[in-house]
């Protein structure tokens, strides 16, 4: 379960910007979007969060900070080369030799962590590491010198710590590099925080073409594939069997004598959408094309969703209104709230320019956010709670009108000066 997330010096975002889910006081929806861990240092923490903002305002980019946290824990000790920059793209309207800074608190199996990291193009300058507010690691890099701080409680034995702080390349992690020397034999704890970036956190950008060769893998399973019908069948799609075909291409198709095995693995998967036939009842096939673009985000959605819910896992999804009907977009979010399906923590952060689902019914004001840009054109990150609404306002009505930010500013179009 996330707590909190800190992006510094990253694309639009200047100074520190952070997105908490932890929930406020308010008693409203307490138990359907909100969830309790039962430890006294962690307060209760919401289940959904949604981030409106003006276009360019920094909401992808905000998506792009956890994607780029997410990527580099998996792979920096992978693809780190010396005469490679590392891909960062910092503050650029007001530059300066500060560099880019990740950070993200969250729970797994009952312990919390707070871990972050400091980088530029040219090494990762800082990394740290808190569990439960004890620290483990920290590792400051210096052309000259490195500061290495390793708890016994991570590593027993001064070889071992000379042996990663050796193998840790200076474009890349500690957590990452430990990883690669299978360092899990030594620290379960290290193997904890890896998999929750790695596994537990699932970042989709828009138009992210993983959807659905991970929705379309788990259509192999036929449990998997009923849960995902189903879903559909949920959104009012009229949509009663889904059924997964290989597609030869032409060259392949003189191929047509090999085992059905070997034929199966050449071919390309496709998938088909059965709805029934009303006068018949038969079960007509669709083909992704003749299904609309909701259809197919959903169907992409549907099997990592389904799964995220069941395992307790985070969905961060940017633009989650593209191609969805507002109550579609309502169906998504009252998924993650709804604690029979909801069990586990399971938690969804996502941005939108949808306002209907800015609706006391459906959120509670410490689950909306808001981006808008400053003077200098940096992004910079509100919550709704700053505006101290009450729960009986009219949330979308004040937004439009611009009480709380995060607008276009539209000007009247002129040209040659009329």
């Amino acid at each position: 379960m996330l707590i909190e997330f800190n992006v510094t010096n990253f694309r639009s975002i200047q100074g520190t910007q952070t997105l908490s889910l932890a929930a406020d006081s308010t008693q409203e929806l307490q138990d359907e979007n909100t969830f309790s861990l039962k430890r006294s240092t962690v307060p209760r923490l919401v289940k959904s969060a949604a981030i409106y903002g003006a276009n360019a305002a920094g909401k992808s980019n905000l998506i792009r900070a956890i994607a780029f946290m997410h990527d580099f824990v998996k792979n920096s000790a992978k693809n780190c080369e010396d005469d490679e920059p590392i891909n960062i793209k910092p503050f650029l309207l007001k530059p300066n030799q500060s560099p880019s800074e990740f950070e993200a608190i969250f729970i797994k199996d009952g312990v919390q962590y707070q871990y972050g990291f400091a980088l530029t193009s040219e090494c990762v300058k800082h990394e740290w590491l808190f569990v439960n507010e004890e620290q483990w690691l920290e590792r400051i890099y210096d052309p000259e010198t490195q500061h290495w701080f390793i708890s016994d409680q991570l590593i027993s034995g001064m070889d071992l710590r000379e042996q990663w702080q050796a193998a840790t390349h200076y474009k890349a992690l500690f957590l990452s590099t430990a990883k690669m020397l299978n360092s899990e034999q030594h620290s379960q704890k290290l193997k904890s925080i890896f998999d929750w970036f790695t596994q537990t956190l699932t970042v989709f950008n828009s138009g992210s073409d993983i959807l659905n060769s991970l929705t379309l893998k788990q259509c192999l399973n036929t449990a998997h594939k009923q849960k995902i019908v189903s879903f559909l069948a949920s959104a009012d799609l009229n949509i009663v069997d889904l059924r997964v075909e290989n597609q030869l291409n032409a060259e392949k198709d003189l191929l047509f004598k090999l085992p059905l095995e070997m034929r199966e693995q050449l071919g390309k998967r496709t998938i088909k959408f059965l709805h029934h036939e009303k006068n018949t009842n038969n079960a007509v096939p669709f083909d992704a094309d003749d299904e609309s673009e909701g259809t197919r985000k959903l169907f992409a959605l549907a099997g990592p969703l389904i799964d995220i819910l069941e395992k307790g896992h985070i969905l961060v999804v940017d633009e989650l209104n593209n191609s969805l009907h507002p109550t579609l977009m309502q169906f998504l979010i009252r998924l993650f709230h709804n604690q029979s399906l909801n069990k586990r923590g399971a938690q969804l952060i996502f941005t939108t320019h949808d306002s209907s689902i800015l609706d006391q019914t459906l959120l509670r004001r410490d689950q909306i956010w808001l981006i808008e840009k400053d003077s200098e054109q940096a992004t910079q990150l509100y919550p709704l709670t700053d505006f101290k609404p009450r729960q009986n306002e009219a949330w979308q009505r004040d937004y439009l009108e611009g009480r709380y930010g995060a607008l276009p500013s539209i000007v009247e179009l002129t040209f040659n000066g009329n």
